[in-house]
């Protein structure tokens, strides 16, 4: 099943390629693996490496299959402030664009 969220990242692990994500709208927790063909995007361009800092804000697809973990297919980054003073507003309809549900 494919999904989208977004939300803050809490912490990293990088031995295991795995992120714990706060979600923005009920505040949930989600244990997210990332992988070599997934899809890193910064301010709208494409970038070959993943720069995540805890705290960052981010959207990204996932794939949640009945079985096993959870993995981001698409990571959507976006480090410049918006109107509202948040970090990653407004990041979602670019991540919503193409999701399928």
């Amino acid at each position: 099943m494919w999904r989208s969220a977004c939300g803050t990242v809490d912490r990293i692990y990088q031995d295991q390629s795995t992120i714990i994500l706060i979600t923005d709208e009920k505040k949930r927790v989600l244990l997210i693996t990332w992988k070599d063909r997934t899809q890193v995007y910064r301010n709208g361009k494409r970038v070959k490496e993943l720069d995540l800092k805890e705290g960052s804000h981010l959207c990204l697809h996932y794939r949640a299959p009945m079985f096993g973990e959870r993995w981001a297919t698409k990571i959507v980054l976006n480090d410049t402030k918006s109107e509202g003073g948040k970090t990653g507003e407004g990041q979602s309809g670019l991540v919503a664009q193409g999701s399928g549900n």
